[in-house]
């Protein structure tokens, strides 16, 4: 408000940094319209100032938009969030530098292109100074090592991000033992994944954090491959119907597969398919993906062969070609729409 005040007074010096922190705090509360007018006042401002292109406030200004475009627009957000670090490394701006690389980095992680993840997030790490800035581009580096299948560069990551963290803090504890838990499952440690998620989520879930929900999905997907139907169903149902009902979209779509497969292993095909069905059509609305999603839904397809249903075994297994080929995994959606086992090398 004050910096509209100052804008519609004039003080166009004073009214443009509270504009641009005001656009970052419509963004943190997912305000991205008035986000979006915030940005296009400062915007106006400079220019009426005659700021020049290499006017700091213009590139503090360009961040702010990058963020609310990057959780508006995904394939937008990249080129602008590249071509903004170029500008950057061009003004010397090495702070904004920095965390432009790591919004690259993010953006690169939920779009499949993981090279371009690790090496701007590399980038970033290599002039960050900020101990917290510093954790979340590790943190960044685990998870695109562990999507990758490096699975030793992901745990020495995780171990390095960790060591950035405040560890009495429950939060962060949880986050390292769900992390934990995951390459232990990667690995194929199945039992030493599941109490490793079970004591993620017994520090978690109290505290009402909406990131509960990933690591009861997590347990539920392990339960799943112990063969403990019943407390998976219970988990994935309840984590995922949290996720629908709070909107956290990126958690539902996630269920949905699970849903499916819990539901095939019950031999309840009508539920099955209505999962599969929201799924589909949560993936036309839902940005970025996860290659697990596409290995639950192979999952889905073999359930559903060997109880002889080739309709429903055929559009799981499209379901999940559709997904690789969405994260630009284009061999492996070949493959599985040719029928055959898909393999990372």
């Amino acid at each position: 408000r004050r910096g509209a005040h100052l804008l519609a007074a004039g003080c166009l010096d004073e009214a443009v940094p509270l504009l641009i922190s005001g656009a970052r705090l419509c963004c943190n509360q997912a305000r991205f319209e008035q986000g979006l007018a915030l940005v296009a006042q400062a915007q106006g401002a400079l220019d009426e100032l005659s700021a020049p292109l290499d006017d700091h406030r213009r590139g503090l200004l360009a961040f702010a938009q990058l963020l609310i475009q990057a959780n508006t627009g995904l394939g937008e957000a990249m080129p602008q969030a590249r071509s903004l670090a170029e500008v950057c490394r061009r003004n010397d701006w090495s702070e904004l530098e920095a965390r432009t690389c790591g919004v690259v980095a993010h953006l690169g992680y939920r779009s499949g292109e993981l090279g371009v993840a690790r090496r701007y997030a590399l980038r970033g790490l290599a002039m960050q100074d900020d101990r917290g800035r510093r954790g979340q581009l590790l943190w960044s580096l685990h998870y695109t090592a562990m999507r990758r299948g490096d699975l030793d560069e992901a745990q020495d990551m995780l171990e390095a991000a960790y060591g950035t963290c405040d560890q009495d803090e429950p939060f962060e504890r949880a986050r390292y033992l769900n992390d934990r838990a995951e390459l232990a499952r990667r690995r194929g440690e199945i039992p030493a994944a599941r109490r490793l998620y079970e004591q993620a989520l017994a520090i978690i879930e109290p505290l009402g954090e909406r990131d509960s929900l990933v690591t009861a999905l997590n347990l539920g997907l392990t339960l799943m491959l112990e063969g403990k139907l019943e407390r998976a169903t219970e988990l994935i149902e309840r984590a995922t119907e949290r996720a629908e009902r709070e909107f956290v979209l990126h958690h539902a779509i996630y269920g949905q597969p699970m849903r499916a497969w819990a539901a095939a292993a019950r031999g309840d095909w009508d539920r099955f398919d209505r999962c599969l069905g929201r799924y589909e059509r949560m993936a036309l609305v839902v940005t970025g993906s996860d290659p697990e999603l596409a290995e639950i839904l192979l999952r889905c397809h073999d359930l559903a062969r060997e109880a002889g249903w080739t309709r429903r075994a055929h559009r799981a297994r499209q379901l999940a070609a559709d997904t690789y080929a969405r994260l630009g995994l284009h061999e492996l959606a070949r493959q599985v729409e040719e029928g055959g086992t898909p393999s990372a090398s």
